[in-house]
């Protein structure tokens, strides 16, 4: 027996065809009544149903039905006392209720989608029939998506192939190998390995082919940079004028008179006294963006 499946019913109700002690392990319902409840057979395909049986006063026993065949009225194995009930010292008598149920078991097995969930058995999701549904004709094969120990492993599949159309999913195995993908993370998550080549550089996005570099300056070092030196010229130099110190001498109206031996007035100029360092200088950049740490990995 590979695993165990809990069949339903619409409607199936019934009355008991006859009076059964508070062991028994098999029992009938009313003729013509048993076809509406699912065949089962538990030792052969672990296959069962719940079922409830109930008197006018309220009382429940939840019974195992675990072999019952096709439009037959005798329920041949039945597991009693089921699900924190118990059968009546006295049994029951020909007549009572008895009801295909969901119980609070059937609820507790079924997969939550809040929650943790481990599959004891593969489960196998087949393509779908018409377009609109999460997973398309063609993109989900049984032979990449046959088990799933976690519920979370059919969720991230299923949301996968409803983003990516074509991609077949299987372990690690929603992106080609050796796909390189940015991600802002502390490390390459799992399946990735980060790639150590590329450091302190910017990413610059390009309409032509992809995947070039360039440059020779780390990102790193382009903050705090300044503009290299430059000596002024004359004619860059701003206009400015230099004071003087005069005399005042014979033949002198405020500047620096000289004669020669003869007495003759000499015509001649003065040189101030320079100033300045005759340097160059430079200019501080702010340059200081706000940035992110993106590491790049390749998909194993």
């Amino acid at each position: 027996m590979a695993g165990t499946t809990c069949k339903f019913a619409n409607n199936a109700v019934a009355t008991l065809g006859g009076a059964i002690t508070n062991v028994a392990t098999s029992m009938s319902v009313t003729a013509g009544q048993g076809a509406a409840f699912p065949t089962v057979n538990y030792p052969v395909d672990g296959t069962y149903f719940w079922c409830a049986i109930e008197d006018e006063n309220n009382n429940i026993e939840i019974i195992k039905v675990q072999v019952h065949a096709a439009g037959s009225d005798a329920f041949t194995t039945v597991v009693r006392s089921q699900g924190g009930t118990t059968a009546p010292v006295g049994g029951w008598v020909a007549g009572v209720m008895v009801e295909c149920r969901d119980t609070a078991e059937t609820m507790q097995i079924m997969a939550q989608t809040d929650a943790p969930n481990v599959f004891s058995q593969p489960q196998t999701v087949g393509a779908a029939t018409a377009s609109g549904h999460a997973i398309q004709k063609g993109q989900a094969d049984a032979a990449y998506l046959t088990k799933a120990n976690n519920l979370s492993d059919v969720v991230n599949a299923v949301t996968t192939l409803a983003n990516l159309s074509g991609c077949k999913i299987g372990a690690n195995n929603s992106f080609a190998s050796g796909t390189v993908m940015p991600f802002f993370q502390s490390a390459a998550p799992i399946g990735w390995t980060q790639i150590l080549t590329q450091d302190d550089k910017a990413m610059r996005v390009v309409s032509g082919v992809g995947g070039g570099s360039g440059g020779a300056v780390a990102f790193s070092t382009i903050t705090g940079q300044s503009v290299a030196g430059h000596q002024l010229t004359t004619a860059e130099m701003p206009s400015h004028t230099h004071s003087i110190h005069t005399r005042q001498g014979t033949g002198g109206y405020g500047f620096v008179s000289e004669y020669d031996a003869a007495g003759a007035f000499i015509d001649s100029s003065q040189n101030t006294n320079s100033t300045g360092g005759d340097g160059s200088h430079s200019h501080g950049v702010g340059f200081q963006p706000a940035y992110i740490d993106l590491i790049i990995c390749s998909k194993d």
